[in-house]
């Protein structure tokens, strides 16, 4: 939960859909998709999805 207005408005500019939820990461390939992970991420899977990008 945040804990002030301004933390809230710059979650909002992060990425209107995202509710505040750490850790967040947010994958854009090549062509512009925009893959959202809410949660820890597994470095291998971070991996093998950066080298189909390639």
């Amino acid at each position: 939960m945040l804990t002030s207005p301004f933390e809230d408005a710059m979650r909002y500019e992060i990425d209107p859909k995202w509710r505040g939820e750490t850790p967040m990461t947010i994958l854009i390939d090549k062509i512009g998709k925009v893959i959202r992970k809410v949660g820890s991420i597994d470095f291998n899977q971070l991996n093998q999805w950066y080298l189909r990008g390639i």
